[in-house]
């Protein structure tokens, strides 16, 4: 696997309304945007468009919510 395609990073979240927490790992140019309407994702493999399939909002897989999800921390992967 090139190291293109191995994530660089991982980030621990947390849902406020349901209190799950879950991690997901992520990409070299990815960026991962804490706001009042809760997380957003910009891909590194974003198209730039108004709708881009690459793009999105995090969603607690419990309860379904996106805006009540928050960054607990964020880690990088290093490979030692």
């Amino acid at each position: 696997m090139t190291d293109s395609k191995r994530p660089v990073f991982v980030v621990s979240f947390e849902c406020k309304n349901c209190g799950a927490i879950w991690k997901e790992k992520y990409y070299k140019g990815d960026r991962v945007e804490e706001s009042y309407w809760g997380v957003y994702v910009k891909s590194h493999l974003c198209t730039h468009e108004v709708i881009c399939p690459y793009c999105h909002k995090v969603q607690c897989p419990v309860c379904g919510i996106e805006q009540d999800v928050v960054v607990r921390k964020k880690m990088p992967l290093v490979n030692i």
